[in-house]
């Protein structure tokens, strides 16, 4: 009982320390409408504090908020920047000592810039809904947004992008 315990604590230690690491960058945002009107809205936090909730303009806008960070067409947008696609899609694994992230040279050569297997867009929609977590608090209407990827720094970066981006685009 003992040799098979020690076996498999041992396998187990090896392998997770054969896995890459993952890091989680996030956020927690509160969307606002330019236009509230001082009707009821000014009250709304004070009644969020006492269990009340009072319909405010901002829950639509968080709404579109959530929604729009979700779409095909946010996610098109987002790889018109440097480095996302490749970082998204090609990324292998990150060095922490040099902080850089490498790519599948299989995928997509660094060096040159040069893509050997472009993915569509659909296909990057797809790896980004797995790489970020967006949800709100129906009480406090607060966002949570998550970013989660092999580099820290890429994932913190991307998820400025992504808040950056959201508030240009609502």
């Amino acid at each position: 009982i003992i040799q098979i315990t020690a076996i498999f604590a041992i396998g187990s230690v090896v392998y997770s320390l054969s896995l890459n690491n993952h890091y989680k960058s996030e956020s927690l945002l509160l969307a606002r409408s330019y236009s509230e009107n001082q009707g009821l809205s000014q009250y709304s936090s004070l009644a969020a504090m006492a269990g009340v909730n009072l319909p405010s303009s901002g829950e639509d806008k968080a709404a579109q908020t959530i929604e729009l960070i979700k779409s095909r067409k946010f996610v098109k947008h987002l790889m018109t920047f440097d480095d996302i696609l490749p970082s998204i899609m090609a990324a292998k694994t990150y060095n922490s000592g040099s902080q850089e992230l490498l790519f599948d040279q299989k995928i997509y050569d660094s060096e040159t810039k040069i893509w050997k297997r472009k993915p569509s867009y659909l296909k990057a929609h797809h790896v980004y809904k797995n790489l970020i977590s967006i949800s709100q608090d129906k009480k406090t209407g607060f966002i949570s947004i998550h970013v989660e990827h092999i580099s820290p720094i890429f994932a913190k970066e991307f998820l400025e992008l992504i808040i950056r981006e959201a508030n240009l685009l609502v």
